[in-house]
């Protein structure tokens, strides 16, 4: 009885992603380009030691 309460929640589950529905708040979800500041290259180089070398 576990093993089918469980294939039914997986299966619910898998189904609820595969949706098609694409909203406008999702569509915008994407990993975008951002320029680094100053404080935060600085803080690269000198973590990685580039700053050393001209």
């Amino acid at each position: 009885m576990k093993q089918i309460l469980l294939a039914a929640c997986l299966s619910v589950f898998v189904l609820a992603g595969c949706s098609e529905k694409v909203d406008k708040e999702t569509s915008e979800n994407y990993i975008q380009h951002l320029e680094l500041t100053k404080r935060e290259k600085s803080l690269i180089q000198a973590v990685t030691g580039d700053g050393d070398n001209p």
